[in-house]
């Protein structure tokens, strides 16, 4: 249904357009028909803006209701678009013989002739059905005003994150996280300090990785193990939508209430008048934002700290946090983790930190093997009947660790564990018709990924769904194929190539297509869908999200 949604605001984006040209003085139209192009203008607009809502809530806390008001925008507006595409054909062709001139156009002429009693007629019967349209958009907008659908999106609550279990994994049953963990660390350059550590710029590593790839597990893995060695942390989630207050407050709750004695505190008044202003930083609702930020900066400015961002959407909640980084130059270290190459580079160029960025690869084979057997069978082995179709299974999820322990979890749960059972269920993996907790879960955490665009990068994504699945998509093929079907648009002197390799190259740079061939100036010339199979579930003739 999500997609329905994106695809019927994208639809009405397309549409709008249209309807204002509709309106200048090359289509000659009557009064009453320019007045009722401009009434359905405006609703749609207003269409737009409700669906625009809608797109940003996660399907399965829409209302039956909303959905069904979205699917009917959605095949009214391809009804009033193919009218309006009718009109302006057979409009444009007579307009364009009438500006030919001499006897190299004279056929154009003649037919330009034989187009004008058409035009005469179609400029009446577009009226009537402007008219038609008029009262099928009236009826539309009464639905929406019965349904309140702007009310059922506003008071739409958020799901609870599939992410908070990945916090309190057992270390010991994570697998495949030693070498990554030990990599973070030496990029984090906690090796080897010794006393040179005091002079030390902040440090800031990256971790990026399209959803469900790990990140937040490995960044939590290395929190873990380097805590002990700092004066004082903070791990905040930062999310899709954040509340900056509530994290700023958090890191400071975090950063005080973890603060060692240092030497100047031996004294018993001092640590005292220290425990009581910790328990003030405890309630801070009624503060400004500045106000945290300098409390924050007060009680990192003489200690080496460690501060974990999780989940970074975009820069401007980095920059909002960069300001509580005090510049001590004791060793301090930052970890963050994003989906967006652009976002983690940005982070990383700051002059106030030493950054570095860290891509996440996919798990090796003998990891995700060891991984898929553990969710299913625990410590006993996988039975050698279920070996050979268990290694497809593995292929599909190219070491994609939220898709091998949400099959695995799927498998786990099956009555019985045979191979026409597992057969079935590799069947199904690009389908979305399984619907367990597990496959719930990369719903969720892959439609985040999917909200975060602007529609129309949702547009250009949902068309990947036309090409078989793994198949190598050609960049420039699919760039000129987005702009024929009118994917991309922008203003007069915009170069719609050049627009669409924006595009395309944003898909890449948000982790949901795959370069496969880079040529010597860093350009992808090919791209395959995303992430094991995460395009899968955005794909609209899977149907998983509709």
């Amino acid at each position: 249904m999500e997609v329905v949604v994106s695809a019927s605001a994208g639809m009405l984006e397309a549409l709008l357009p249209k309807l204002a040209k509709m309106l200048t003085d090359e289509y000659k139209l009557h009064k009453g028909a320019k007045e009722g192009v401009q009434y359905i203008r405006d609703e749609l607009e207003s269409m737009e803006a409700a669906l625009a809502k809608v797109a940003e809530v996660p399907p399965d806390l829409l209302d039956k209701q909303v959905k069904l008001w979205a699917t009917k925008v959605r095949k009214m507006s391809y009804n009033i678009e193919d009218t309006i595409d009718s009109f302006m054909v057979l409009v444009d062709a007579a307009a364009g013989g009438q500006s030919g001139s001499g006897s190299s156009t004279t056929c154009c002429c003649v037919g330009a002739k034989s187009l004008l009693p058409r035009t005469y007629k179609a400029r009446g019967d577009i009226a009537a059905e402007i008219e038609r349209i008029k009262k099928e958009v009236e009826e539309v907008s009464k639905r929406r005003e019965r349904y309140k659908v702007d009310s059922i999106v506003a008071a739409a609550p958020s799901a609870s994150d599939p992410r908070l279990l990945a916090l309190y994994e057992d270390e010991a049953k994570l697998v495949g996280i030693d070498h990554s963990r030990e990599e973070i660390i030496k990029l984090l350059s906690m090796e080897g300090q010794g006393e040179g550590a005091s002079e030390q710029k902040l440090r800031l590593v990256s971790i990026v990785g399209p959803g469900g790839m790990g990140k937040t597990t490995l960044a939590n893995a290395v929190y873990q193990k380097l805590q002990g060695k700092f004066g004082c942390t903070a791990f905040v989630s930062v999310s899709l939508q954040p509340n900056m207050k509530n994290i700023l407050s958090s890191i400071l709750r975090q950063v005080t209430s973890k603060i060692k004695d240092d030497e100047e505190d031996n004294d018993k008044n001092k640590r005292v008048r220290r425990q009581e202003s910790q328990k003030h930083y405890g309630n801070t609702e009624t503060w400004s934002e500045k106000e945290i930020i300098d409390k924050i900066r007060h009680a990192l400015e003489k200690r080496r700290y460690l501060i974990l961002i999780d989940d970074i959407w975009d820069e401007k909640p980095w920059k909002i946090i960069k300001c509580v980084l005090a510049e001590n130059k004791l060793g301090s270290k930052v970890i963050m983790t994003t989906r967006n190459v652009d976002v983690a580079r940005s982070c990383c160029s700051s002059d106030k930190v030493d950054g570095i960025v860290h891509e996440l690869q996919p798990l090796s084979d003998c990891d995700s093997e060891q991984l898929f057997y553990y969710k299913i069978f625990g410590n006993y082995g996988c039975p050698a009947e279920l070996k050979v179709v268990s290694q497809k299974i593995l292929e599909k999820c190219e070491g994609w660790p939220l898709g091998i322990i949400a099959i695995a979890s799927l498998l786990a749960n099956k009555p019985s564990q045979t191979k026409d059972q597992w057969c079935s269920v590799y069947n199904s993996i690009s389908t979305g018709l399984e619907n367990n907790h597990g496959v719930k879960d990369m719903r969720l955490i892959l439609s985040l990924s999917y909200r975060d665009m602007p529609l129309q990068l949702r547009a250009c994504l949902l068309y990947l769904s036309i090409f078989p699945e793994d198949q190598i998509i050609g960049r420039d093929d699919l760039i000129r194929r987005w702009i024929a079907e009118d994917l991309v648009r922008g203003r007069q002197d915009d170069n719609l190539y050049e627009l669409g390799d924006k595009y395309f190259n944003e898909l890449i740079n948000r982790s949901m297509i795959q370069p496969t061939d880079v040529d010597a100036f860093g350009r992808a010339q090919a791209s395959s869908e995303t992430a094991r199979e995460s395009m899968a579930y955005l794909r609209l003739p899977r149907g998983c999200l509709m």
